[in-house]
């Protein structure tokens, strides 16, 4: 592929200029990394060209494709240099393929783009009557929220419910010592919305595909703990933790003697309440803990929060209720019958792109897109659709105005559970050079994981020359595995890159998709750091 120089380097940005020269230049930019993003490829390697650093790269890379069994399998991979923009490497680069949580790159740009890294989300305490002299609340007390993933249950800290304290000191602050009418969350914000578009029902019981609510808590997860019982023949004890978040157990299990079977299974059908374990577990032997979805986020957030003011002696009694309202998060302001007591605010937008990145969170992601659907709502734009379709339209022209080859782009969600998604690998490129200019440039790069230090990256590529020096998001489902990020060597050589790896099918002693990926990205450090700019 003929390789072609851009007119600006591709550096943090023009301090110093004016805003029209700037977006002059960015423009320029722009339309030289579409030409030399959509130049026409060979097949194979793009080494054609008289560069032989390419012909290096090459070298290093088109062996690790032509495993077996990797040869048979889907491979869509760029690599392009960051400082000029050429593309050094294409492998079937514009091939859609199915990305999985490299999704999660999207998202985190468009948001960074039109929300900024300060935007936060807020939750609101309401009142429907003022609390009488001696701090007794005889109504409800009102929480509406706007999806903010940070509330939960934390392990190892002196106080496990920290997150809830700022709520409990706006009551406190109140005077209110007792709380006689329950507590109510009113939802309307995310509009009924609990899982994204495409998402598995089957998937939707497990954790990493928990729905989502206006009022989230603990990631909308569970942890499910099975001990044996205290005699045999008796059922063994079940417990949920740190609340049960509208799940009811069907205890099916059963104590047998010393030395017995330990098999436990549990099921529960889609969007039904009903959790069922069976199975055996040997007198005095290990209990069994695994991790569950909740069946109604906002019941588990009433439960942790329920939990934080009863230790700050804040009496509740009456009910835990969740409402689906019609409205959205702000009451009436001509209403006699509500009062806004306080509103406690999110991590800024910044923080919660990173834990969505370096953790590949996928409630942070569909909450984010989310919030970019009711933004540019707000702007007049894609009304009259949902949330998260207003934020894939979005989504889709924030990608044409940073030169994203779109025509072969397809993303229905933001999370990359969907096995619909599809994404190029020269589309991906093409977002991590324009977000390498962006603003936020520094926020999205910080954001990812870095190999063998960090995140989804943190137990892969230790000891070897990627260690420190590559970030990358994961992609992870059945049959999709994708690596894409940026490599930044000591010696000045910066390249963005994706890897897709679809259909890939191991046999006995034949190495993972994840381990085929890193062998790549290995060898791309390598050669960066051999061959500086």
């Amino acid at each position: 592929m003929p390789v072609m120089p851009l007119p600006y380097p591709l550096v943090p940005i023009m301090k110093g200029y004016g805003p029209k020269t700037r977006r002059r230049a960015r423009f320029v930019w722009i339309a030289g990394l579409l030409v030399t993003l959509s130049a026409p490829e060979a097949e194979g390697s793009s080494s054609s060209g008289p560069f032989s650093e390419a012909t290096e790269l090459a070298a290093r890379l088109q062996p690790k494709l032509a495993l077996p069994r990797a040869a048979a399998a889907r491979w869509g991979i760029v690599v392009a240099d960051l400082h000029t923009g050429q593309v050094l490497f294409d492998h079937n680069g514009r091939e859609p393929m199915t990305p999985a949580s490299v999704t999660k790159l999207l998202t985190a740009a468009v948001v960074l783009d039109r929300l900024g890294s300060h935007y936060r989300l807020e939750t609101v305490l309401m009142l429907s009557q003022s609390p009488g002299p001696r701090g007794i609340l005889r109504g409800p007390l009102i929480v509406r929220g706007q999806g903010d993933p940070g509330y939960g249950w934390e392990g190892g800290v002196e106080n496990p419910l920290r997150s809830f304290v700022p709520l409990v000191t706006l009551v406190r602050q109140t005077g209110i010592r007792e709380v006689q009418g329950g507590l109510l969350a009113e939802e309307s914000y995310l509009e009924s919305t609990k899982f994204g578009t495409g998402w598995r029902l089957d998937e939707t019981v497990l954790p990493y595909a928990a729905p989502m609510a206006d009022l989230n808590a603990n990631g909308n997860r569970l942890r499910l703990r099975v001990e044996p019982g205290a005699t045999v023949g008796s059922r063994c004890e079940i417990s949920l933790h740190p609340g049960s978040g509208g799940l009811q157990v069907i205890n099916r299990t059963e104590t047998v003697s010393l030395g017995g079977p330990h098999e436990i299974r549990w099921s529960r059908a889609p969007n039904q309440p009903e959790l069922t374990v069976w199975g055996r577990l040997p007198l005095r032997g290990n209990g069994w803990t695994t991790e569950v979805a909740v069946h109604e986020p906002a019941l588990l957030f009433l439960e942790l929060f329920q939990q934080a003011l009863r230790q700050e002696h804040i009496s509740i009694t009456g009910p835990l209720t969740v409402r689906i309202k019609s409205s959205g998060i702000r009451p009436d302001p001509h209403s006699s019958d509500v009062k806004i007591l306080g509103k406690v605010y999110s991590a800024p937008s910044g923080a919660l792109v990173r834990q969505m990145l370096k953790d590949s969170r996928n409630l942070h992601a569909a909450v984010l897109l989310a919030a970019v659907g009711r933004w540019t709502r707000s702007q007049g734009r894609w009304n009259g659709l949902s949330l998260e379709q207003a934020g894939v339209h979005e989504l889709r022209q924030f990608l044409r105005e940073s030169g994203v080859s779109v025509d072969t782009v397809h993303v229905e969600e933001a999370a990359g559970l969907s096995r619909s998604n599809r994404l190029t690998a020269q589309a991906v490129v093409q977002l991590l050079c324009a977000m390498a200019r962006h603003r936020e440039a520094e926020m999205f790069q910080e954001a990812l994981p870095v190999a063998g230090v960090d995140g989804t990256l943190v137990n892969r590529m230790r000891g070897t020359a990627a260690q420190g020096l590559l970030r990358a998001k994961t992609g992870t489902l059945r049959g999709a595995q994708g690596l894409a990020g940026y490599v930044q060597s000591p010696q000045g050589r910066s390249v963005a890159f994706c890897f897709f790896l679809n259909q890939y099918v191991p046999g006995s002693g034949d190495p993972s998709a994840s381990q085929l990926l890193d062998r790549l990205a290995v060898a791309l450090a390598e050669w960066a750091i051999q061959t500086p700019r």
